[in-house]
C-alpha cells in the first residue's frame, strides 16, 4: 500500500504510522490524484461511494468498492455510466474480516490447510451453521 485517506487526519496518520504507509491525505481527491497510487479501494460511509468514485473514474484508476455501490438507484447507475465510458475497472465487493461465520471458519480449518508451491482454490460450502470454509490445493 502506498497511500491511505481519510477526511480525519489521526486517523489517516495512525492507520500510516501502523502500517508503514509512506503518504497520508485527509481527502480523496489527493489520493486519487497521487500517481503512485495504482488503484483505490472504498471503504469509506456509502453515502460517499458516490463521489469518491466518480472522482477515481476520472483519474483512471482501477476500483474496488465496499458495498452496498450506493444508496440510491440514480447514484448507482450514474457511477456505472461513468465507469463505462472511462473503461475503468470496477468491482463491487464485500469485505469478509468481520462475518462471524467466516472467522469461525478460519479458526477451526488454519490448522489443517495444506500448502504447496502450486496453486490454491479458496471455497466456501454453505452446509449448515456455521458453514465449512478449506483451502483446496490444486497440484
Amino acid at each position: 500500500m502506498v497511500a491511505v485517506a481519510d477526511l480525519i487526519p489521526e486517523r489517516a496518520t495512525t492507520i500510516a504510522e501502523k502500517y508503514d504507509i509512506p503518504k497520508w491525505y485527509d481527502n480523496h481527491h489527493d489520493l486519487n490524484s497521487d500517481p503512485n497510487v495504482d488503484a483505490v479501494i472504498i471503504t469509506a460511509t456509502t453515502m460517499n461511494h458516490k463521489e469518491i468514485v466518480l472522482d477515481a473514474v476520472a483519474e483512471r484508476k482501477p476500483i474496488f468498492c465496499e458495498k452496498p455501490m450506493s444508496l440510491s438507484i440514480d447514484d448507482a447507475r450514474a457511477m456505472k455510466s461513468a465507469v463505462e465510458a472511462h473503461g475503468v475497472f470496477y468491482q463491487q465487493g464485500y469485505m469478509r474480516r468481520f462475518d462471524k461465520g467466516f472467522a469461525a471458519d478460519k479458526f477451526w480449518i488454519w490448522p489443517f490447510m495444506i500448502l504447496t508451491s502450486r496453486a490454491g482454490i479458496w471455497a466456501t460450502l454453505k452446509l449448515s451453521m456455521p458453514s465449512v470454509a478449506f483451502w483446496h490445493i490444486l497440484k
